[in-house]
């Protein structure tokens, strides 16, 4: 990283300082968003609390899974206009398919279904708030929970 630059412009020099800044503070503290331990069900739930971004546009969340008789627990995030989850935007994938672009909500499925604790990292990039969604593929006679959910919110 150079601290100075002199470029030519007309014949004139002209001394530019500090061209290329380091970035700083470009995540944020850890912090829990799930006030108790949630079951999952067979239908997309919210997991803990709205998620203010500000400039941040990625996600690592934290999550352990108490998996009981649950299986293929799956994690998703959605994209939200405001902090209040009214309305909640897809996140999509897609593929290419001869010539053709699909696109499909995406989501994060645990297909080995023990008992895990895991990152997953969540691009959101150009929104100010999002929601940590969850869901079973098969809730079984006890139902899976989720136990912690912690996230730290960084920038590209």
């Amino acid at each position: 990283m150079k601290d100075s630059l002199t470029i030519t412009e007309k014949g004139k020099l002209t001394n530019i300082s500090n061209i290329v800044k380091t970035k700083t503070n470009n995540y944020t503290a850890i912090e829990s968003i799930l006030t108790a331990s949630q079951a999952v069900t067979s239908s997309w739930a919210d997991l803990g609390s709205v998620i203010e971004l500000g400039d941040f546009d990625k996600i690592n969340a934290f999550i352990s899974v108490d998996i009981n008789d649950s299986e293929d627990v799956r994690f998703k995030v959605k994209g939200l206009i405001d902090n209040e989850p009214t309305k909640e935007y897809e996140f999509m994938s897609e593929t290419l398919n001869s010539g053709i672009t699909n696109i499909k909500p995406s989501y994060f499925e645990l297909t080995d279904d023990k008992d895990i604790d895991f990152i997953i990292n969540l691009d959101v990039l150009g929104c100010q708030y999002a929601q940590i969604q969850v869901q079973a593929g098969t809730v079984g006679s006890s139902a899976g929970l989720i136990t912690d959910l912690y996230i730290q919110k960084s920038q590209l």
